[in-house]
């Protein structure tokens, strides 16, 4: 299970990461979170609204390839369907520590974005933004037809930040199943080809759904 919680994370971000238009730099990984920044003012409410959806369909997508390929019925591969995505947008000062070629970003700023991770919104998948990075009545287009609210938490040594969400449930319901796998099963009429493998079927089973071993 751990080895396949590896690959399916890793799948999901590396997801998310493709969906990225060049604006944002991947500064680190965070467990099973990704930390995306970009330097100068804020990008326009609706790119940046457009970019976390490209980012949110494919992962949701890579999700779907995920449960439709997956032969396994461990604990990781069989829960894979219940994982959730959630943006957190904000614009402010940082820091940088820079080591060879990683830079590390840090200050207030950030320290409030990590923060506003855990808030009282009831979803497990939403876009939520402060003030600072922009404000809902500046879009245009309301990509994906959001419904937005307005929201704000205490924290302590912070205080009050306000910020505005959208929920993504809609937008999920939205995007279509893949399409089925190729079958490589060729239809020989009334001949047929069998291969007997001299093996235990527990593990040639085994051998099916270990990840780095199946090809």
């Amino acid at each position: 299970e751990l080895v396949h919680s590896s690959h399916i994370i890793n799948e999901l971000l590396e997801a998310i990461l493709a969906a990225n238009s060049g604006q944002f730099v991947l500064s680190e990984v965070e467990g099973d979170a990704l930390l995306l920044y970009r330097k100068g003012a804020p990008i326009e409410a609706d790119a940046l609204v457009r970019q976390c959806l490209s980012m949110f369909e494919s992962f949701h997508k890579q999700l779907k390839i995920i449960e439709r390929d997956s032969v396994c019925q461990c604990g990781a591969c069989k829960t894979a369907s219940s994982l959730t995505l959630k943006f957190i947008a904000h614009h402010g000062t940082v820091q940088e520590i820079k080591v060879l070629h990683f830079t590390k970003c840090s200050g207030l700023d950030m320290v409030v974005a990590h923060r506003l991770m855990k808030n009282r919104i009831a979803s497990d998948e939403y876009i939520l933004a402060t003030p600072s990075c922009f404000d809902f009545s500046s879009l245009k287009q309301s990509p994906g037809a959001l419904a937005w609210e307005r929201s704000s938490d205490d924290y302590p040594a912070i205080g009050k930040i306000d910020y505005q969400y959208a929920r993504l449930a809609g937008i999920r319901k939205a995007i279509p199943d893949p399409s089925p796998r190729f079958s490589p099963v060729i239809e020989l009429g009334d001949d047929s080809v069998a291969v007997e493998i001299d093996a235990p079927m527990l593990e040639v089973y085994q051998l099916v759904i270990d990840l780095d071993r199946r090809t």
